[in-house]
């Protein structure tokens, strides 16, 4: 009798917590629909002037962007700049994306979709974004791959556990250096009069003439202008946090046409390790424009060091005028 009690007894409280959980999952279902058409980050975009921290996470690294003085930095690379582009594209999607489909939750659907929280630290792990307000989180939500037309994103809602559809652009740089500005500096290949490594300086008389040295032979500079033309970098660090005592230095620097001067210091050691500054100056009778790009566009490089990329770097290292 008391086994038979005992099993009804198990019975029934099976039933009742089978049916709270159909309970809650109905709740969390219906409340989830109701997203649909929403904004994704609607916390975000309701408090816009307050927004100053964007986390990105991922399996690969950790992306800290800040807002100071109107400018997003990328706090672990020194606090230099971001890419503007790349952040305008970034919060144009988060001040306009919306839930368009829902889509039954399945762990199948995570793996494929890459969808598993990057802090569980699982394979298949998707993108964290995390958007705050002083140390208030507005918004966190996790966003895996876009669809077959790449017109759509999957993202898996952090407060309900749901996966939806979302629009925007989120093909976003995953790792921390590729936020920096890109490229820090340019100056077209066609605009350059002349070339000058250490002592070693080379001219031509427009652009469609070949540099030559002071002897008038001929210098094939093209790997020098290419890389001009799109500088990239890997690191910043402020002035007075760098420490070059035990460098080698050399000295790259560019004349425009136009009148803008270019002057890159090269900071190299045994380890591979590749910086350089980047400082603007004019010829004695510059045009007005390069008058004006200087006095935008200083605050990018007075006393910024910047750390190059391994290609560039290299390139820029044991690049010779010949």
């Amino acid at each position: 009798m008391r086994k038979q009690y005992l099993k009804t007894l198990f019975m029934i409280s099976f039933l009742a917590l089978m049916a709270v959980l159909i309970l809650i999952y109905t709740i969390l279902w219906y409340n989830g629909g109701k997203l649909q058409g929403k904004m994704v980050f609607a916390n975000s975009y309701n408090n816009g002037e307050k927004v100053d921290k964007i986390n990105i996470i991922t399996a690969e690294d950790a992306v800290e962007l800040e807002l100071k003085n109107s400018y997003w930095l990328v706090k672990g690379k020194g606090e230099y700049y971001a890419d503007f582009s790349k952040v305008h594209s970034f919060l144009t999607s988060v001040n306009s994306s919306s839930y368009l489909v829902k889509m039954p939750f399945s762990q199948e659907l995570l793996a494929n979709k890459y969808l598993y929280n990057p802090k569980e630290q699982k394979e298949n792990s998707g993108m964290l974004v995390q958007i705050f307000a002083g140390d208030v989180l507005l918004d966190e939500i996790i966003i895996g791959l876009p669809d077959e037309d790449k017109k759509y994103y999957f993202v898996r809602n952090i407060d309900d556990d749901s996966v939806w559809q979302i629009d925007g652009n989120f093909k976003l740089p995953i790792m921390e250096k590729d936020w920096l500005l890109t490229p820090v500096f340019s100056v077209s290949p066609n605009t350059i009069e002349s070339l000058g490594i250490n002592n070693n300086i080379v001219t031509r008389e427009d652009e469609h003439s070949d540099f030559t040295n002071e002897k008038g032979y001929k210098v094939n500079a093209d790997v020098l202008t290419n890389i001009l033309n799109y500088i990239e970098i890997q690191d910043a660090v402020k002035a007075d946090k760098a420490d070059f005592e035990n460098f080698d230095i050399k000295e790259i620097y560019a004349t425009t046409f136009y009148g803008l001067k270019v002057n890159l210091t090269l900071y190299y050691n045994n380890q591979n390790d590749i910086w350089f500054s980047i400082k603007l100056l004019t010829t004695p009778l510059p045009m007005k424009i390069v008058n004006d790009y200087i006095k935008d566009n200083s605050f990018l490089y007075d006393d910024w060091y910047f750390k190059a990329s391994s290609e560039q770097g290299h390139i820029l290292r044991d690049f010779r005028l010949m």
